[in-house]
């Protein structure tokens, strides 16, 4: 996002003054203006949740995990656009262009060899920035959710809520 431009709805008032061309008298008028200001960078795909960011789920250490998503440039003056930085650092991140003009298509890809690390908390999540390394008031960043763990983690879960529910179940019949 450009430092400056403020994101989300606006409205407020223009007055204009307008003068005939053939002569006369100057008309004053005053004008409501509303809108929204969509921000210059934005990211577009499933799982994101345009408050939170990107839920990434449980990732099954010791398998190479992948997923895209779309960014879209609303700006025509030509920035060259990267990936800035990403956290977790053993996420690695790239940035492709595509057919449309101004979409590229991040993919991230978490190793198969990463270690177990959590970023799935409000104070402790990860990201992903892009924008114009040359420029670095023209960047968005996404906040990205979620855990690499053991698959033995998975199923200690999985088995967990399997059990919650037939407990549930059973109480009710």
């Amino acid at each position: 996002m450009m430092i400056g431009e403020k994101v989300g709805d606006y409205s407020g008032k223009v007055k204009l003054q307008v003068t005939p061309l053939s002569g006369g008298e100057s008309v004053e008028r005053e004008l409501v203006v509303k809108g929204r200001v969509r921000a210059a960078i934005s990211f577009a795909g499933r799982s994101l949740n345009s408050e939170k960011g990107l839920d990434l789920g449980l990732i099954r250490r010791g398998k190479e995990f992948k997923r895209s998503l779309i960014v879209r440039v609303r700006d025509e003056t030509g920035h060259r656009m990267d990936v800035l930085d990403v956290k977790p650092k053993s996420l690695r991140a790239t940035l492709e262009t595509t057919k449309v003009p101004g979409a590229y298509r991040l993919t991230l890809v978490v190793p198969a060899d990463s270690q177990v690390e959590m970023f799935d908390r409000e104070e402790q999540h990860g990201y992903v920035q892009v924008g114009d390394p040359e420029n670095q008031a023209f960047h968005n960043w996404l906040p990205l959710y979620g855990a690499i763990v053991n698959p033995a983690t998975i199923i200690s879960i999985a088995e967990l809520y399997r059990s919650e529910t037939i407990l549930k179940f059973k109480n009710r019949c």
